[in-house]
């Protein structure tokens, strides 16, 4: 048997890193919303997220909420598990992306840390989030390639570009074509 097959298979994650312009409690009760861009490049922003480095649970769970809760089930996976560093005063938040329809590499996510009030979707109160040489500190980075390759329908399907739904061929069905309906 070969030693590569039992190794399991890497999904991509992404890491969070807010870090704030004081310290970190400053941004306690503050809004933010998270932006994914579809491998289509459409663009989906999140419900509000509250964020509460008191409460790494609820935080880490309002974050997989928003992302599973986006149009169309563009992300229909994913799990983020957070983290405090105390020495320098920042929180991490690392997102993995674990669903059929977001295998493979993905679009970096957009941190909206910007004040948007009344007349604005979404309504956000904004993150006093650190700066250094006139960029946000709060940043998005890859932490790990995923293994998979995201292949246009799962090669099971021809993309409809007009609508961006999966064609299936015959003896495939769902979202990206990854359900076998009938054995040969």
């Amino acid at each position: 048997m070969r030693d590569d097959l039992l190794i399991s298979l890497k999904y991509q994650v992404q890491e969070l890193k807010f870090a704030a312009s004081r310290e970190i409690e400053s941004l306690d009760s503050k809004t933010f919303a998270l932006t994914f861009k579809s491998k289509l490049n459409e663009t989906f922003t999140t419900i509000p997220i509250v964020f509460d480095e008191m409460d790494l649970h609820d935080l880490t769970r309002d974050i997989q909420l928003a992302l599973l809760n986006l149009p169309n089930r563009v992300v229909d996976g994913v799990t983020v598990i957070a983290s405090k560093d105390y020495a320098n005063d920042f929180v991490v938040a690392n997102i993995t992306f674990t669903g059929p329809s977001v295998q493979g590499a993905q679009h970096l996510l957009t941190v909206e840390d910007y004040e948007c009030g009344a007349g604005c979707t979404p309504k956000l109160d904004g993150l006093d989030v650190q700066t250094r040489y006139g960029q946000a500190m709060s940043n998005v980075t890859e932490v790990r390639l995923a293994d998979y390759n995201s292949y246009e329908c799962g090669r099971r399907g021809k993309c409809d570009y007009s609508t961006g739904l999966c064609q299936c061929f015959t003896g495939y069905t769902g979202d990206n074509c990854n359900t076998l309906t009938t054995l040969t």
